[in-house]
C-alpha cells in the first residue's frame, strides 16, 4: 500500500465505510516524554487508491488514546478511550459521523460511562461495546449495546463468561467473538479464553481457547 499515515502511533480507534477506512485519536511513545504525544485527529483511508488524508471532519473533540471505533450502513463511531495514559479523563461521549456527507456530531446519547481499552463488534442493527475498564467500577464483562436506529443504549441480559481489558474481536455474520485479553487476576494476568456472543438470541458462551 502507498498511504502512510500522518505519525507513528499506536492504541487508536477505526472503522470503516463502503469506500474509506478511518481511525482517529492514538498515542505516541517518546522516551522520556511525560505526558505523552495523544492525538485528536482523524485520518481517512481510501480504498481504491490506497492513500490516506486528513478527514474532512478532521477532529475528535479531546486527544485521547485506547479508544475503539463501530459502525453501522449509514454512520461510524468513535467510542471511548482516555485522555492521558493511565489517570483520565474518560471521556462517555460518541463521536458520530454520517459517511454520505462525512460530516461529525457528538451522538445523541452519550455511552453509559467512560470506557477504555474495551473492544466492539457491530452487525447491520446493533454495535457492541464489550469489557473494558470502566471507571470507579474496575475491568467489567458487561456487553452494552448501540441501536442504530434510535442511538440508544441498553446493555445485554448476558454479559461475557470472562472479565477482560486488552483484548481483540473478531466477527461474521452470526457471532462476535473476544480473543484473548487481560483479566482482572494479575497473575498469570492474560487469559487464551474465546468468549462469543450469538447476535440473535444475544446469548453467551465460550467455544474454546487460543492454541
Amino acid at each position: 500500500p502507498n498511504a502512510i499515515i500522518h505519525a507513528d502511533k499506536g492504541y487508536l480507534g477505526s472503522f470503516s465505510g463502503d469506500e474509506h477506512g478511518y481511525f482517529g485519536g492514538g498515542y505516541q511513545y517518546q522516551f522520556q516524554l511525560y505526558p505523552a504525544v495523544r492525538f485528536c485527529r482523524i485520518d481517512r483511508l481510501d480504498f481504491t487508491t490506497e492513500t490516506d488524508s486528513q478527514a474532512t471532519f478532521a477532529y475528535l473533540p479531546s486527544q485521547r488514546m485506547y479508544l475503539e471505533g463501530m459502525s453501522s450502513r449509514r454512520y461510524g463511531y468513535f467510542i471511548g478511550g482516555s485522555e492521558t495514559i493511565n489517570v483520565g479523563p474518560y471521556p462517555a461521549e460518541v463521536t458520530r459521523v454520517e459517511f454520505s456527507t462525512e460530516t461529525k456530531s457528538l451522538n445523541p446519547v452519550a455511552h453509559p460511562a467512560g470506557v477504555w481499552k474495551h473492544s466492539t463488534f457491530d452487525n447491520n442493527l446493533f454495535g457492541y461495546v464489550v469489557g473494558g475498564q470502566i471507571p470507579s467500577v474496575g475491568i467489567v464483562c458487561t456487553i452494552r449495546r448501540l441501536d442504530f436506529t434510535t442511538d440508544t443504549w441498553a446493555n445485554t441480559t448476558n454479559n461475557m463468561q470472562t472479565t477482560i481489558f486488552t483484548h481483540c474481536t473478531n466477527q461474521d455474520d452470526s457471532y462476535g467473538y473476544t480473543i484473548g485479553g487481560t483479566t482482572p487476576n494479575f497473575s498469570p494476568g492474560t487469559t487464551s479464553k474465546i468468549n462469543r456472543l450469538e447476535f440473535s438470541t444475544e446469548t453467551t458462551s465460550q467455544p474454546g481457547d487460543i492454541q
